[in-house]
């Protein structure tokens, strides 16, 4: 059974998914319109080419639209108070993430560099070189601010929502031998496959991938029982996904990402797409499964070198210590 605040916490869930199905259907409504202007709408039918050209579109901004979304939910929680009680300052704890980040996002950065170093070493990614068109310098820069704006918007009211509301959901139930731990997880799991689901399409080998990356940042985010504990999950999976997706421009999703040093997973046969994910990306590939499984398997203090109250101002001071040394 659920108790009385679990309908609350599900409503709470429910509006944001509304909320980025809107934004969605709003931007999808909107480039149909415009694209259907350089078109003969006057033809019995549309051409394939042109609804694919939408869906393209659509495609290589759905990061801009969710992290959108995201800002815009915690924006309109915060105007509603006193009916609710998040607030910008909630979510987007700036002072509190400079104490969080530098420790978590090491071993987000850790994880990334086994996965893309072994799919080099490996043969499954390949470098095609550096992109940084001179000519266009202050958009490229651009792109890759605004795309890093939006996964960071993203990821951290996602990890708001899922570790600080939804896993406090309590449930009553029969099998006493599950821990609240397992629950916890078990909830946290299923609240995060349905948001994914409702963002993209995704196929088994996501979904399975998508199961043990929410273990993972569950483990990180747990390791901490602060209600800042949002923060280290959040850390990790946004340096994984920036330095990923953005600075190595591997696809998400299938979802084309503005590149610095431009990746690209290996296609062609089952065994080379298995292992690399195609043009999916690392996420629909059994290298990325690899990854999870060892950093789940391996004790979580092998990554907490770093005191607990360490600030990136504090390692620039170590730095030069060391330096004097």
């Amino acid at each position: 059974m659920l108790r009385k605040n679990t309908l609350k916490k599900i409503i709470f869930f429910l509006g944001y998914v509304f909320l980025f199905k809107t934004a969605h259907l709003i931007f999808l409504t909107i480039v149909t319109s415009l694209h259907l202007r350089s078109i003969d709408i006057s033809a019995p039918t549309l051409s394939t080419d042109a609804i694919l050209k939408v869906d393209e579109i659509l495609q290589a901004n759905q990061i801009l639209i969710y992290g959108l979304a995201a800002t815009l939910y915690v924006v309109l929680l915060h105007i509603m108070q006193p009916l609710t009680t998040t607030r910008l300052s909630t979510v987007f704890q700036i002072q509190n993430l400079k104490t969080y980040f530098p420790r978590h996002a090491i071993s987000g950065l850790i994880l990334t560099m086994v996965l893309i170093l072994g799919g080099l070493l490996a043969g499954y990614i390949q470098f095609l070189g550096i992109y940084f068109n001179l000519d266009e310098i202050v958009v490229s820069l651009g792109s890759i601010a605004v795309f890093s704006l939006a996964i960071f918007s993203l990821i951290l009211f996602e990890e708001y929502l899922l570790r600080n509301i939804i896993e406090s959901i309590k449930i009553e139930t029969t099998f006493e031998k599950v821990s609240p731990y397992v629950l916890s997880l078990i909830i946290s799991t299923v609240f995060f496959l349905f948001l994914k689901i409702q963002q993209f399409e995704l196929k088994r080998m996501e979904i399975l991938n998508l199961i043990l990356l929410n273990v993972v940042l569950f483990k990180i985010s747990h390791a901490d029982k602060s209600a800042q504990r949002f923060l280290s999950s959040a850390s990790f999976f946004f340096v994984f996904l920036f330095t990923t997706h953005i600075f190595f421009g591997l696809p998400l999703f299938g979802q084309e990402m503005p590149g610095i040093i431009l990746l690209r997973c290996t296609t062609g046969g089952f065994i080379n797409t298995l292992f690399s994910g195609g043009i999916r990306g690392p996420e629909n590939s059994l290298l990325f499964s690899l990854c999870m499984i060892v950093y789940i398997i391996l004790p979580q203090d092998i990554f907490k070198r770093l005191p607990k109250n360490i600030t990136l101002k504090k390692l620039k001071r170590i730095k030069k210590t060391e330096e004097v040394l």
